[in-house]
């Protein structure tokens, strides 16, 4: 069902249009605008960023990502745990962009961060994979840094190939 509404949103409204709509922008809450009686969907625009992609790629990748460490660490924390860190790990997001670029107008959008909160938890969880190539001799700080190095090379990539890169 919810597929089928991310795909009627894409279709009728534009994944681009939406996300600008509806998406968490900087601006607007460092302005001060959470104060005002348009504070309740400032509050929520996290949350709201993370069901509207900015392009169907970006949408299918994440999705595929989710499915792939989502399962995982639902197995190991249960549904209501897997939403909770989704939720927790988006916010989180929205909180390091509104501190790394709070004159920013443009509206964030995707699941980017809560993903990321998901995939840290697999990690968490059950290490990383010795099929993924890391700086193991640096130990663990050298695994997290050159993983957060290939996840935002790929995410650069994607962005180009997908023509939604916008450098801030």
């Amino acid at each position: 069902m919810s597929v089928f509404a991310l795909l009627f949103v894409g279709v009728v409204v534009g994944f681009r249009p939406a996300a600008m709509a509806f998406g968490f922008a900087p601006l607007e809450f460092a302005s001060g605008a959470w104060q005002g009686g348009n504070a309740l969907r400032l509050w929520l625009s996290p949350l709201v960023s993370l069901f509207l992609p900015s392009d169907l790629f970006s949408a299918i990748f994440n999705l595929v990502f989710l499915l792939i460490t989502g399962r995982y660490v639902e197995r190991a924390i249960g549904g209501v745990g897997l939403g909770i860190l989704f939720v927790v790990a988006g916010y989180a997001g929205a909180f390091g962009r509104l501190l790394l670029t709070p004159q920013s107008p443009v509206a964030g959008a995707g699941m980017d961060p809560a993903l990321f909160g998901v995939i840290g938890g697999y990690f968490m969880l059950y290490g990383v994979p010795d099929v993924i190539p890391t700086w193991r001799g640096f130990g663990r700080a050298g695994q997290i840094a050159s993983l957060a190095l290939f996840w935002i090379g790929l995410q650069l990539v994607f962005a180009l190939i997908a023509g939604t890169f916008e450098p801030s």
